[in-house]
């Protein structure tokens, strides 16, 4: 992924957290857009953030 994409996807996988009332020391790197995850990082992101892996790929957290 690209810079802007990855600080994309930081400051979305950031709103989920925090809307769900989480902290941010284990997500940090990768919301601060500093760490490019795996496929398999972000599906395990996605599963505990209830949310699909395409919401935080492509900004549609509507649920």
């Amino acid at each position: 992924m690209d810079r802007i994409a990855l600080k994309q996807l930081g400051r979305r996988i950031a709103a989920r957290r925090e809307a769900l009332g989480w902290t941010e020391d284990r997500l940090l790197a990768i919301e601060a857009g500093e760490h490019d995850p795996a496929f398999t990082t972000l599906c395990r992101i996605a599963r505990a953030l209830a949310c699909p892996v395409a919401a935080l790929l492509e900004g549609d957290l509507a649920d």
